[in-house]
């Protein structure tokens, strides 16, 4: 029985385009045959979203680049290119094995972290509502945790401190 592995996001980031959806890949890769991968569809998401704001930053400081005008770059083509395609196939390209843990039930997820949104309980931080994606990736190990035998493990990978 193979150890069930969650990651966040932060262990797994990868905001550059044009190679894959996740980052960490040599550490991945060594240790994927060992474990089944876990990953929240919050991360996914997450890490789509560091893409697309990677793509437009590149694509700010391409046209705006000298050389580039030197050279007879051509803008119509920058600006023809598609975040949404990029981004997509990067996922698409993904070969490493992985679930995709996902929320089916959001009402009993806002259940479950109402009062502790409100009165800023970790995940959520003291001021304001930091913590929701958190909460997501929480609840998504909650959910895990209740479809798994008592004998298998879990582990959870982040850098949080929370």
């Amino acid at each position: 029985m193979k150890t069930k592995v969650v990651v966040d996001t932060n262990a797994i980031n990868n905001s550059g385009l044009g190679n894959k959806l996740f980052g960490n890949r040599k550490e991945l890769e060594a240790i994927i045959e060992k474990i089944d991968l876990y990953v929240p569809e919050t991360v996914i998401k997450e890490i789509k979203e560091h893409k697309r704001k990677e793509f437009y930053k590149k694509k700010s400081e391409l046209i705006k680049n000298d050389l580039f005008k030197i050279a007879g770059g051509d803008i119509a083509t920058i600006n023809s290119l598609d975040a949404s395609t990029i981004i997509e196939d990067d996922y698409d390209l993904e070969d490493i094995p992985y679930h995709v843990l996902r929320i089916d039930n959001i009402e009993n997820f806002f259940d479950k972290f109402e009062k502790r949104l409100f009165r800023n309980e970790p995940p959520f931080e003291t001021s304001g509502d930091k913590g929701i994606k958190d909460a997501f990736i929480a609840y998504s190990v909650d959910k895990l945790l209740e479809s798994i035998d008592a004998q298998e493990k879990i582990i959870l990978v982040t850098s949080d401190s929370r």
